[in-house]
């Protein structure tokens, strides 16, 4: 894939790769009662903490479908997440209660919501731990997860506000949400939280925010507002953005800067038939490293399909839309696994129809998050990008 102006961006987001690969739940006492320590440890020797499942089991290409626990399980978790609740764990949480929640977000979505509301609502966001898990269980929330952090922007706390507003300034990607990040921009104070806010209305990607952007670019006295409203803009208006950014005055030292790495930008790497610059690759080395790890599911559907061969990762061939629905599905129910070697020829066949799958595939892909996740994210969010803005 090359390098995009958004694309890149997401890997400077607030996790950290050791969190991805470790998860935050070290299974150690903190603050809970000390039974309450003794169940949850009991009922993770029975049930894979989801945060660390790739650290436990080592279990690259396992499925949703195929690590499904026991109803009596997702009961149990259920049960004790009430009563962590009920002592008041949740504004001082342990790692164990980090854990538990991260699995009813996949095992149980609603009440893996209310851990999520919980959280956003008393977390404290200094606590690395805290925040990153945080992140993490937000993304695997999917849009619900996403209103919660747009919920946040009207914090009274500046701390809270810069917290969430840096989030979505590097993982929003809902169009529910840019409406109100829109609305909060008309009455944000902060300049550096209305500069976050702005890139992510970039990360959305709706070309319904493009008159709102235009505006602000034309209309702000503020150096770094008016840099990074123009580098939505740019985002937004690709190819098409040209004549009005070699117009428009800055304000100031970075938005001069802002203006002129654009238009480089623009003038470089798009044109009249590739407006927005994008290009999607497939990942020979991931191919080279599972292309044959056919207990997964996808792995063996693609080498069935002759998508793992080097002439079809060389020239990714358009696929027809009942193969792309079957593979859409594989690749959800494999929490995105997959999606690296045959992205490219998927990038070539994307229509309007599929923006709701590859949502979901964006959301699985953090249920059990490894080093590859943080990758997997930025392909479907140029991809979902692509969709809203050239289909």
């Amino acid at each position: 894939m090359a390098i995009h102006r958004i694309g890149s961006a997401i890997f400077k987001m607030i996790l950290s790769a050791n969190l991805l690969i470790t998860g935050s739940a070290g299974m150690a006492q903190g603050t809970a009662p000390n039974h309450l320590v003794q169940a949850l440890t009991s009922h993770f020797q029975t049930v894979t903490p989801e945060m660390r499942r790739q650290r436990v089991s080592g279990g690259y290409g396992e499925t949703i479908s195929g690590t499904a626990i026991s109803q009596e399980a997702v009961a149990r978790e259920v049960s004790l997440f009430k009563e962590a609740l009920a002592t008041g764990l949740v504004k001082s949480p342990d790692p164990l209660f980090l854990a538990l929640g991260h699995n009813l977000i996949v095992h149980d979505p609603g009440t893996g919501l209310a851990y999520l509301k919980a959280q956003h609502e008393t977390a404290d966001l200094s606590d690395g731990n805290v925040g990153e898990t945080l992140v993490v269980g937000t993304i695997a929330a999917g849009e619900p997860g996403e209103m919660l952090a747009v919920s946040q922007l009207a914090s009274k706390d500046g701390s809270r506000r810069s917290f969430w507003a840096h989030y979505l300034e590097y993982n929003a990607i809902f169009l529910s949400s840019a409406e109100p990040i829109q609305k909060q921009l008309a009455v944000e104070s902060d300049p550096a939280v209305k500069a976050s806010l702005l890139r992510a209305l970039s990360m959305i990607g709706s070309p319904t925010s493009l008159a709102f952007v235009k505006d602000l670019v034309e209309h702000t006295t503020d150096d770094a507002v008016q840099a990074a409203a123009m580098f939505a803009f740019v985002e937004l208006a690709g190819y098409d953005g040209i004549p009005f950014m070699e117009a428009v005055k800055p304000v100031g030292e970075k938005s001069s800067r802002e203006r002129q790495d654009a238009l480089g930008w623009l003038k470089a790497e798009t044109r009249p038939d590739a407006k927005h610059g994008r290009d999607v690759t497939s990942n020979t080395g991931f191919v080279a490293r599972f292309g044959t790890l056919f207990t997964s599911p996808v792995m063996r559907w693609l080498s069935d399909h002759g998508l793992l061969k080097e002439a079809a990762l060389r020239q990714p061939p358009v696929l027809g839309a009942a193969e792309k629905a079957e593979l859409l599905e594989l690749l959800i129910d494999s929490k995105g696994f997959g999606l690296e070697a045959v992205k490219g020829a998927l990038f070539r066949s994307l229509s309007k129809q599929d923006e709701a799958s590859l949502l979901r595939i964006r959301t699985v892909s953090l249920y059990s998050p490894n080093e590859l996740s943080m990758a997997r994210l930025s392909t479907v969010g140029i991809m979902v990008r692509r969709i809203r803005q050239e289909l």
